[in-house]
């Protein structure tokens, strides 16, 4: 046996399948018209139409068979997918694809076998028609042909349900958009320029940023592996959990400088700012943390406060020397020109690591003078080195309004050593060169050179920083008002089964606030009618399925027919972190699709089944005698001199004779029967479940010619009119044609009409039974 090979279009062909929501859906009638004409047809014992999915073929429709499915990888039609005209089988024995497979060598053994592909709209082969038989068989080309018109019937009905599916299908167009939204929001995160972090309120990795890995040498995955208090200091940890109580009591967004640890085993120094996120309520639902690394700048301090404490030392040192011998001046001058070259080198370097710094650096003294400039401090606040040196520090770069407070600080350290808040770390507008405010963070630190002090201030553009945090916020904002102003249901499940977030829609649809289910266990909040509608697909959803179904709501005053769709949330190591939940009204849609219905299967003046509808019925009623063999008949009726009706007293006259005339057709029969009006004064009945088939027709037709006497009333005059009848009886096991048993109705109306009127007459020998005129 030689299995289906797979076709090139897989995936796109099993994404059609799926779209059209037909795998192990309930039986169609219409296709079991088919698939019956198809075995009467040919004069096989089976025929199938089969569904071809991933690893198995569905039974959409079977005659003779009764399975309901079977593996793809014995499957005949998986075969028939693949070629592009039929596959025809006069006896599988002899082929090597199917000699020795199951359904050959066992029930229903399968020796001819002929089917045809059954292909989408797009094209995509979903199926096919087969139809088989135990014993071997030739297939001429008339056969062929047949075959090929079956197939096409049975396409031309899976296409119509597939143009209703694309129009439901564009009803949830608005629900993608949304998604599209959040896709933003993700790659805002994802592409910032700072490590950014959320975690949980229990300091656990919710989500993590690549550059926020990157900074610790990890991939995002392996980042999130390991707790982020396994990479602080024990003291580090504690601080941050002491942080997070702060923040979740209502404190301010907090910063700090720690040494993380590095995938290769180094320490980090990182700038963490921790903040909390608050949802509408002010409820908290995570942290969110921001890494800058800032280990060049650590460097630089670090190196620059070694220098001048070798400085410090060594100066002493040879100043202790001079004054203890005179002879050894010579000397201990020439060891101060090395070490005054030594100390101009080690400023040179200094100069050179301040100027590479991606912070700007102002060195001023205790009046305010500035003496040290880096190239970055140029970049930052657009003077050059030699506008700024000699300049005060205050007049350059602090804003006006907060000049005096600067100078009172630094007055205030040089005097009483009190430091002040000002030179705490911490963020400051400046001003640039053209007066425009720049949003730095700054570092202060106070050094004590030769009785006098000196300022080092480091200062670290945060205007990008800031841009990205607000632009963020308003993203969000945005995403936001879009979801509470779309027409669909927007919620968010997490994987405990507790709500995180429901749109407005919520509110319009059930009349609740939907910040009530904040954090609200569903089965707690729903009613237990609602949660067992749902159940299933949350559920299905948190397995890491996409799920979707039409559900009834029933919303007190309104109720509603929705489309509700879930779709799993999935975390980068593939686990479901919960489920967006989507729904879509289609409440408008089943109403339109309802008055469609009636308006084509109803007839406008007398509220009565039209022609469409009767055929239907007629069509109906006698497939059902193959279960119920019981006779039914079709009455043909016309009413005598109706046109003169109209031509002396008017179309409203004539409408009102054809209305009563359908109420009275509707009293002379059992509920169980149907009138109809097919045009013009013709009407139709169908008796059905006939004991006796000739004298139950015949007690309704006197029934009806004895109706007839009765005047028709139309206000100032009352005229009487007949009817003719013809009757066509239809008996068990007599074919099937709705169009021809009401012709044979209306061959018979014709004869006693242009006899006698006024009366009935059977189809077939010429019997007639006529009423008194």
């Amino acid at each position: 046996m030689i299995t289906p090979p797979i076709p090139p279009d897989e995936e796109a062909r099993l994404q059609a399948l799926n779209q059209l929501n037909l795998l192990n859906s309930d039986p169609d009638p219409a296709l079991d018209r088919l698939t019956r004409l198809a075995a009467r047809v040919f004069g096989v014992e089976n025929a199938l139409i089969s569904l071809v999915a991933a690893d198995f073929q569905f039974f959409k429709s079977c005659y003779g068979f009764t399975g309901k499915r079977t593996a793809r990888d014995v499957s005949f039609c998986g075969h028939t997918i693949i070629v592009d005209d039929l596959l025809v089988l006069e006896d599988a024995r002899e082929d090597p694809r199917f000699h020795d497979n199951p359904s050959v060598i066992g029930p229903p053994h399968i020796r001819f076998y002929a089917g045809k592909a059954l292909k989408t709209l797009s094209g995509y082969r979903i199926g096919s028609l087969c139809v088989f038989d135990s014993q071997p068989r030739k297939l001429d080309q008339a056969g062929i042909d047949q075959l090929i018109d079956v197939a096409m019937l049975v396409q031309k009905e899976l296409h119509a349900r597939e143009f209703a599916l694309r129009a439901s299908l564009s009803q949830a167009r608005a629900s993608e958009e949304i998604i599209h939204q959040e896709g933003l929001f993700l790659s805002t995160f994802e592409q910032a320029a700072v490590g950014v972090a959320h975690l949980s309120l229990d300091g656990d990795w919710l989500r993590v940023n690549a550059r926020f890995a990157n900074l610790l040498g990890h991939s995002v995955a392996s980042l999130m592996a390991v707790p982020l208090n396994e990479l602080l200091e024990p003291e580090s940890a504690a601080h941050m959990i002491a942080r997070r109580e702060r923040l979740i009591n209502g404190g301010e967004c907090e910063r700090t400088e720690e040494q993380v640890q590095h995938r290769e085993g180094h320490k980090v120094w990182l700038e963490l700012t921790y903040s909390l996120f608050r949802g509408e309520t002010g409820q908290p639902w995570f942290l969110v943390l921001i890494a800058q690394d800032i280990s060049a700048r650590k460097a630089a301090e670090a190196e620059l406060q070694a220098l001048q404490a070798s400085l410090q030392a060594e100066i002493a040192a040879r100043t202790q020397q001079l004054t203890s011998a005179n002879v050894q001046l010579a000397r201990a001058l020439g060891e101060l020109r090395v070490i005054q070259d030594q100390t101009l080198i080690k400023k040179r370097r200094l100069s050179d690591t301040l100027d590479t710094a991606l912070e700007a650096f102002v060195g001023a003294t205790q009046e305010g003078t500035i003496v040290e400039w880096n190239q970055q401090a140029t970049e930052t606040f657009g003077w050059t080195r030699d506008e700024a040196m000699g300049n005060n520090f205050a007049d350059l770069i602090i804003m006006p309004e907060h000049r005096d407070a600067v100078r009172a600080a630094v007055r205030a350290y040089v005097e009483f050593a009190d430091l002040p808040q000002l030179f705490e770390r911490g963020e400051m507008h400046a001003r640039h060169k053209d007066g425009h405010p720049i949003e730095v963070e700054k570092t202060v630190s106070p050094i004590w050179d030769n009785g006098r002090y000196l300022f080092n201030i480091f200062l670290h553009d945060i205007s990008a920083r800031k841009h990205a945090q607000a632009e963020l916020r308003e993203n969000q904002e945005q995403l936001q008002t879009i979801m509470d102003n779309v027409p669909v249901l927007i919620g968010y499940v997490e994987a405990n089964l507790r709500c995180r977030y429901m749109n407005a829609t919520y509110e319009e649809w059930f009349g609740r606030d939907p910040q009530l289910l904040i954090d609200q266990p569903i089965p707690d909040v729903a009613s237990p009618e609602e949660w067992a509608l749902i159940e299933g697909l949350v559920r299905n959803a948190l397995s890491g399925n996409k799920s979707a179904a039409d559900i009834h709501l029933d919303t007190g005053n309104h109720p509603r027919d929705v489309r509700l769709s879930m779709i799993p949330d999935l975390a980068a190591d593939g686990h479901v972190r919960g489920c967006f939940t989507l729904g879509v009204d289609l409440s408008d849609r089943k109403r339109l699709e309802e008055t469609l219905r009636r308006e084509a299967m109803e007839d406008p003046l007398t509220g009565l089944p039209n022609r469409r509808a009767i055929l239907q019925l007629i069509q109906r009623a006698c497939e059902r005698q193959e279960r119920h063999p019981q006779p039914l008949a079709v009455f043909f009726l016309d009413l005598d001199g109706f046109k003169a009706v109209n031509d002396q007293f008017g179309h409203d006259a004539g409408d009102e004779v054809l209305t009563t005339f359908g109420r009275r057709l509707q009293t002379c029969v059992r509920k169980t029967d149907s009138v109809a009006r097919l045009a013009g004064d013709e009407f139709t009945i169908l008796l059905e479940d006939l004991q006796n088939p000739k004298t139950d027709a015949t007690r309704v037709a006197q029934k009806i010619v004895q109706a007839m006497q009765q005047p028709f009333d139309l206000g100032e005059h009352q005229i009487t009119l007949s009817t003719s009848i013809g009757i066509a009886l239809h008996l068990p096991g007599e074919p099937v044609n709705a169009e021809a048993l009401l012709s044979v109705a209306d061959a018979a109306m014709y004869e006693i009409k242009q006899s006698t009127k006024n009366g009935y007459r059977f189809a077939g020998p010429p019997e007639a039974s006529k009423a008194g005129s």
